[in-house]
């Protein structure tokens, strides 16, 4: 089902989290086929893009660095962004659409953080039961919050595949995406919202919905990853990816990284700060752990090098908590609250 890429791949002199990698170019041979491309550190060049994958827990010999060439791409006509809550009727309404459009046979996966309705059994819960009974293949992961309960309780009565996910005292199962494959098509929608009317109506969130069988796919296997048990310390395997979507490059990592660089997404992040002439963001939490450190410090850096830098960040949730970076940091005129 993969898109057919060709691939170039080299082998690296050197695995260094702190610098980019470089290529030892006697050493170039070349693959076609279908490949999987995934990157974990990304680089234009002209009509290729570079892709470094970190390997180190999965063999002994040496990382990969792949060239894609961009033009050969997967093409979809359902490309669409929510903003919440100006939009959250449409976006309710997508998601209560995309579960009843499934029949006997497909499949409708989903891992929401906190998944919480004033009366259980409404239109939420109540379309994942609907769809089970329409022999749809339905599973579920919520974190494992008392507040989640009562959701856990009605989907796994009703036969819903449902699953808590616990994995040590600070674990949060985080994720907010959607699964859907059916007759026409594979779909992927990721959010910042959680299953709570209060998400849909009153917070500032997004959620992207994509058309994508390459999307979907490495969605659903960090999904099923998680199914069998994978929480937390336990996760060790990595599915970041990247896809070419209508000449677009869609670049994936998911968390926690315990494999290889637990840096990996912070330097990919102050990366594309450095080579940004304008960098706008939010947050809901920013601290100051040395996680993040990279960021942090491309912010700065950025600017003083009098670029423009603007952050927007939850006020609660940050200044009124210690080892928050807006509240902490000597340059409050980059943040608003």
């Amino acid at each position: 089902t993969s898109p057919n890429y060709e691939v170039k791949y080299a082998i690296l002199t050197k695995n260094d989290p702190d610098e980019s990698p470089s290529l030892d170019s006697t050493k170039t041979l070349e693959a076609y086929g279908n490949q999987i491309a995934h990157g974990l550190s990304c680089y234009d060049s002209k009509d290729f893009m570079i892709v470094y994958k970190d390997e180190s827990l999965s063999y002994t010999g040496s990382d990969l660095l792949a060239y894609v060439k961009l033009k050969d791409n997967e093409q979809t006509d359902s490309i669409q962004l929510y903003y919440l809550p100006e939009q959250a009727s449409e976006y309710k309404q997508l998601l209560l659409d995309l579960f009843d459009n499934t029949n006997a046979g497909n499949t409708i996966k989903v891992a929401m953080a906190f998944f919480i309705e004033p009366n259980v059994g409404e239109s939420g819960s109540l379309s994942k039961v609907d769809a089970k009974n329409r022999g749809v293949e339905v599973y579920v992961i919520i974190d494992d919050s008392d507040s989640n309960d009562e959701v856990y309780n009605y989907l796994s009565t009703n036969g819903v595949n449902v699953k808590l996910a616990s994995g040590g005292e600070f674990y949060t199962m985080h994720d907010k995406f959607v699964i859907v494959k059916n007759s026409s098509g594979n779909y992927i929608v990721v959010s910042t919202s959680n299953f709570i009317v209060e998400n849909f109506n009153q917070s500032n969130d997004t959620a992207l919905f994509i058309k994508s069988k390459a999307l979907t796919h490495f969605f659903e296997e960090e999904f099923d990853y998680m199914w069998n048990d994978n929480f937390g310390a336990n996760k060790k395997r990595d599915h970041s990816f990247l896809v070419f979507v209508n000449e677009k490059t869609f670049e994936g990592y998911f968390n926690p990284q315990r494999y290889g660089d637990w840096k990996r997404v912070p330097y990919l992040i102050s990366g594309y700060i450095y080579r940004s002439n304008e960098t706008i963001f939010t947050a809901h939490l920013f601290n100051l752990a040395n996680s993040v450190k990279p960021i942090r410090q491309a912010l700065v850096d950025a600017y003083n090098e009098s670029k423009k830098v603007r952050g927007i960040f939850t006020e609660e949730a940050n200044f009124d908590m210690p080892y928050r970076a807006p509240k902490c940091s000597k340059h409050g005129e980059l943040f608003r609250c």
